[in-house]
Formats: structure tokens, C-alpha cells, sequence
């Protein structure tokens, strides 16, 4: 792995963990009066499953990051399969036609001598 490759994904985990953090201390933290770090402690697991079981994230098109890690992704493209047959048939098409005659001369070329 290059060296610019791996500050990439440093700089990516970092954004990853602060976004987190942001999430958590929003929705989380900020909403509970936590008394101590029992307390805290044991409130996490309720934290990380409601992240990741029960609330749906909009970069995951709305599934929660369980249902995206099962691949649970919907096709977001409702003419997914009209394309695949329209280009089938279009690659069909081209190649049942002959070769065109290439044209050696410019067309400015042409005009020229007609004229003369």
C-alpha cells in the first residue's frame, strides 16, 4: 500500500470515528442524564444496537447497517432489466450490419473538385 493510500485511509477512519462520536453524543448522550460511568457503560449496548439494528441511516438508502452488511440493498434502478435487453439486442443489431465503406476523402475535399 502506498504511503498516500494509507493517509487516505487514516484521514477516512478518523472521519468515520468523528461522525460517530457526533452521532452519538447528539442522539445519545445528550438526550440521558448519565449519573456515572457504570451507568454509561451500561447504556451503551442499547447505543450500538439501536445504531445498528433498529434506525435507518439515508447514505444506506434508508436500511439500517445490518440489513446493508447482509446485502440487503434494493435495486435502485426500476429499468435495470429493459436496459440489459435493449442492449443486448442493440450489440445484436451492430453486429449483424456490414462495414460501412470508410470515406478516404473530406467531405470540403469533395466539394472542391465537383467544382472544378
Amino acid at each position: 500500500m502506498s504511503y498516500g493510500c494509507l493517509l487516505a485511509t487514516k484521514y477516512r477512519k478518523v472521519d468515520i470515528e468523528r461522525e460517530a462520536n457526533r452521532i452519538i453524543k447528539t442522539y445519545y448522550l445528550n438526550q440521558q442524564e448519565i449519573e456515572n460511568t457504570p451507568a454509561l457503560l451500561n447504556y451503551f449496548p442499547y447505543i450500538v444496537k439501536d445504531l445498528n439494528t433498529l434506525r435507518p441511516h439515508g447514505r444506506l438508502k434508508g436500511l439500517t447497517p445490518d440489513q446493508a452488511y447482509i446485502s440487503a440493498i434494493p435495486q435502485t434502478d426500476p429499468f435495470i432489466e429493459q436496459k440489459q435487453l435493449a442492449r443486448t439486442k442493440r450489440i445484436a443489431a451492430n453486429q449483424g450490419i456490414g462495414c460501412c465503406k470508410i470515406r478516404t476523402t473530406h467531405p470540403l475535399e469533395i466539394q472542391r473538385s465537383e467544382g472544378q
